[in-house]
């Protein structure tokens, strides 16, 4: 067995047999055990009896595949909440129109256009592709994203209520959105 000091005073002991025969992928053991740099580090320099490395592990190649999947999935959320924005224009874009005509109607029909690919386009890149956002995750939150703003545009632009009950169920629609997004983890 080979002792391999790490987390402070804990030895562990593997064995070179039952790591090799039980194949274990080192990295993703590191990932989700959060093993310290410390024991890639000794697990890379370990040497069998010809004095070759047996374990071949890139510590900055993880450091980078880590911090990747941290960005790709923060990218998702982006997508999403930028998706949830443009999902509020083209519904104010759809109100506009529908209160206009002639020229600004059709401009306003192009506004709806535009906003509802981009939104939909958001939305599906981000629950798609790498580290993807849950389905049902992700559209609760772009739908209530999207509600939330709407609401906020007809109070801000259209003069709409802001009675006590209105502002309160908005505030529960985010909570519950928070709730949701926290849940998922």
């Amino acid at each position: 067995t080979i002792g391999i000091k790490w987390c402070g005073n804990a030895n562990c002991k593997f064995t070179i047999a039952s790591l090799v025969n039980a194949n274990v992928n080192l990295k993703t053991l590191a990932k989700y055990y959060q093993f310290g740099t410390n024991i890639y580090r000794k697990l890379s320099t370990l040497l069998d009896h010809n004095g070759q490395s047996i374990f071949k592990l890139d510590i900055l190649s993880l450091h980078v595949t880590q911090t990747m999947d941290i960005l790709h999935t923060m990218l998702n959320w982006i997508f999403l909440i930028v998706g949830g924005l443009f999902e509020a224009a083209f519904a104010f874009s759809l109100e506009r129109m529908s209160s206009s005509s002639g020229v600004t109607a059709v401009l306003w029909f192009f506004s709806f256009l535009i906003s509802v690919s981009i939104s939909m386009f958001l939305l599906y890149k981000a629950i798609s592709g790498e580290n993807a956002i849950e389905v049902g995750t992700g559209y609760a939150v772009w739908g209530g994203i999207g509600a939330v703003f709407t609401v906020i545009a007809g109070i801000i632009f259209l003069n709409e209520s802001t009675s006590f009950w209105r502002i309160f169920f908005i505030c529960t629609l985010i909570m519950s959105i928070v709730g949701l997004n926290l849940s998922s983890k």
